[in-house]
Formats: structure tokens, sequence, C-alpha cells
């Protein structure tokens, strides 16, 4: 194998090595963030291509679809809100949640890349 072409442990990757060397998950307020992050833009883009083949497509359904999608995750206590905000075009979307987690509220917004 060649040298730096193997699995590499960075801050990049959610592990870490605990006290007795042994690789151990990372789980914290950062993390569940940029997991839920991801989850909330892929469900912000299926809505966008949902709104090219149907530009009629009811807000209220997919704010629900997000809501269950977010809560499938065993640290979000409840989701108190989604907001989804059309652009100009049926390709503009913003989609705004307020989470309550094991470590505190956290607020996900597309705007700012999902984070």
């Amino acid at each position: 194998m060649a040298p730096d072409s193997g699995l590499a442990l960075d801050e990049n990757f959610d592990f870490r090595i605990d006290s007795t060397g042994d690789i151990d998950s990372v789980s914290d307020a950062r993390e569940l963030h940029k997991d839920l992050a991801g989850i909330l833009w892929t469900a912000a883009q299926d809505i966008v291509g949902e709104s090219a083949r149907a530009p009629t497509q009811d807000t209220v359904v997919a704010e629900q679809n997000i809501r269950s999608l977010l809560v499938q995750d065993q640290r979000v206590i409840a989701v108190s809100s989604v907001d989804i905000r059309r652009g100009d075009g049926a390709q503009t979307l913003r989609v705004v949640a307020e989470i309550r987690s094991i470590y505190g509220p956290l607020t996900l917004d597309t705007a700012d890349g999902g984070a």
C-alpha cells in the first residue's frame, strides 16, 4: 500500500481516539448539527426537484416530511419549527428548522449551506 493511501482519522472524520487508544465515536452538538444539516439540505433538494415537476406542491406536506426526517435522530427531542421559503423561481428555496436536542437548541438553515 502506498504511503498516505489508507483510512485517515482527522478533524473531518467522525471518530476520535479515546484515552485507552480505542476508536470512539464523536457525539456532540456540532456533530448533530452537521448530521441534521445534511438531512435538511437533501430534503430541500428533493423539494426543489418536485417543484420543478409540480409547482403547486403543498408546502405544509413538505414541512411535515422534513419534521419526520429530522425527528428520527435519537438526539433530537423535538422539531420546534420548519419554515420553507420559496424564492422568485421554482429552483430557489430556503429551509429553516428549529430543533430541540439533547445538547440544547439548534437552528438549521439551508442559506448557510445547511448549517
